[in-house]
């Protein structure tokens, strides 16, 4: 666990603020009935320009129709990161 952590402590994360985020998360969470939290990735990887990878099946058959950049997690590998243009 502690190797985990310190592994996790060298990562370059950036921190966001949740405000920026909960006026597009709601509206999208209310349009395609998902839970705020959920949302909240999703919207933050759009910000980025990014693919959200997930494990969550059934919010990828819920929302990738619809035009956002899901990749479920079972269907990710290293390579479509490189495709993508997401790092």
């Amino acid at each position: 666990m502690q190797e985990a952590f310190q592994i996790l402590c060298q990562l370059e994360i950036e921190e966001v603020a949740h405000r920026e985020l909960v006026e597009d998360s709601l509206t999208l969470s209310i349009r395609h009935d998902r839970a705020v939290y959920d949302v909240l990735y999703l919207v933050l990887a759009q910000k980025e320009g990014i693919s959200l990878i997930t494990a969550d099946e059934r919010f990828v058959n819920a929302l990738k129709p619809h035009g956002f950049a899901l990749i479920l997690l079972s269907d990710w590998n290293i390579s479509l990161l490189n495709d993508e243009g997401t790092s």
